[in-house]
């Protein structure tokens, strides 16, 4: 994982079940019953905690309130 400025990082996951001669791999990390995550994969993410920096407040706040009362769209079921 490499942490970058203002709250981000970039994440990087190899699992490779060939490597894991003693079995603890696969117990420690096996998905919940359902998930679609494959066991022997790659995966990148990258995410953003939505820090903003102090100059730039007052320009959010103006543009926010466009959107000041809207009633949020329910999470699409997946």
């Amino acid at each position: 994982m490499a942490l970058g400025k203002a709250g981000q990082w970039l994440t990087f996951r190899f699992q490779d079940l060939s490597k894991d001669t003693n079995g603890t791999f696969e117990e420690r990390l096996r998905p919940p019953e359902g998930s679609q995550r494959q066991m022997n994969t790659m995966a990148f993410s990258y995410g953003a905690n939505g820090l903003l920096a102090a100059e730039n407040r007052q320009e959010f706040e103006a543009r926010f309130e466009l959107f000041r009362g809207l009633t949020p769209a329910e999470p699409l079921e997946s």
